[in-house]
């Protein structure tokens, strides 16, 4: 999810960047998107593991709050 916010960011600030550049009047000439990684790449090994185990600790910390009283 990092990798594909900050791609996402990337590519909004190079679309912007470029409409207010002279290139933008140019016809085929938009920034291309940066390449994401596969799903089976982002899930292989260790980033696996470290999915898994971000997944595990977000699940304990949303147990942990404590209820509103009435």
């Amino acid at each position: 999810v990092d990798i594909e916010l900050a791609a996402g960011r990337f590519d909004a600030l190079a679309v912007a960047n470029w409409q207010r550049s002279k290139k933008a009047s140019q016809p085929g000439s938009a920034p291309k998107p940066l390449p994401r990684p596969s799903k089976v790449e982002a899930l292989r090994g260790d980033a696996r593991d470290q999915l898994i185990e971000r997944g595990r600790a977000l699940l304990r910390r949303q147990r942990e709050r404590p209820k509103p009283r009435p």
